[in-house]
């Protein structure tokens, strides 16, 4: 019986895809969607939400746990989906809250390409915000408590068919699947105005697209310093990566005859 109350988290890698799927998901119904609230907390010092207690209007979220309370109240009354990247290991993660009463995602892809993806857009990110070592330990938080556990998602196994894939991650997380998840209108969405320019990929999309598979590879940087940073963040982040994807969600069936589409975040 799917859920039509109650809060998701999708926890991503910076550069992960997490966008492409956030907006799959956006097609579902009677359902809010939240796109990185703690990032607003962090950056800009508070974070707006719908107000639980009226019709309409909004409220101001000021510190973590107002935010965490305001969100489980809005779930308690229809199907809320946040998604967030752990580029930082913000404090709000060790909350027994967050972790026992949230249903949790956790979205990672291939180290290399992670890494080659921002360093395009931010020459200037540092080896500890690319984000592997933090969505690590937010799974191993999570896995620790009895009875609770983390649906960890690779998004190279999404590339490869979603058709699969996609209707395992609802039924896990007891959400009703369609098919027009696979596909969507382009355009740049409301909810992620303030972080725009990061999703041009997504917005410029219609819908997955598959993306043959290729060997990782190193790319070629003119400036030495950051080619050394490139190979910093791989060695850094690879053992986290290969931790997780060892525990990830894995499609049933062989993948479709049919080819998909998904944006790059490249």
């Amino acid at each position: 019986m799917p859920n039509d109350t109650g809060l998701i988290a999708l926890w991503a890698i910076p550069r992960s895809r997490s966008t492409a799927l956030f907006r799959s998901l956006m097609n579902l119904p009677d359902t809010l969607f939240l796109h990185e609230p703690f990032a607003d907390l962090m950056d800009l010092g508070y974070a707006v939400l719908p107000d639980p207690d009226a019709e309409a209007g909004q409220m101001i979220a000021r510190d973590a746990d107002t935010l965490l309370t305001q969100m489980l109240k809005l779930a308690g009354t229809r199907r809320v989906i946040l998604k967030e990247t752990l580029e930082h290991d913000y404090p709000f993660r060790r909350n027994p809250r967050l972790l026992r009463e949230v249903q949790h995602v956790l979205l990672m892809r291939r180290v290399e390409d992670v890494v080659t993806s921002h360093l395009r857009l931010k020459p200037h990110v540092r080896v500890d915000e690319i984000g592997f070592d933090n969505l690590h330990a937010m799974w191993r938080s999570i896995s620790d408590i009895p009875g609770l556990d983390a649906v960890v998602l690779d998004s190279d196994d999404l590339i490869a068919d979603p058709a699969a894939l996609l209707p395992q991650l609802c039924a896990r997380l007891g959400l009703p699947y369609s098919p027009d998840m696979l596909s969507w209108s382009p355009g740049q969405q409301d909810v992620w105005a303030r972080s725009a320019a990061w999703h041009k990929d997504v917005a410029k999309s219609g819908g997955f697209i598959r993306t043959p598979q290729r060997p990782p590879k190193r790319p070629v940087y003119d400036d030495p310093a950051l080619a050394q940073k490139w190979a910093d963040c791989v060695r850094h982040h690879t053992p986290f990566y290969t931790r997780m994807r060892a525990a990830r969600l894995v499609a049933a069936s062989p993948p479709s005859a049919k080819a998909a589409k998904i944006p790059q975040e490249a």
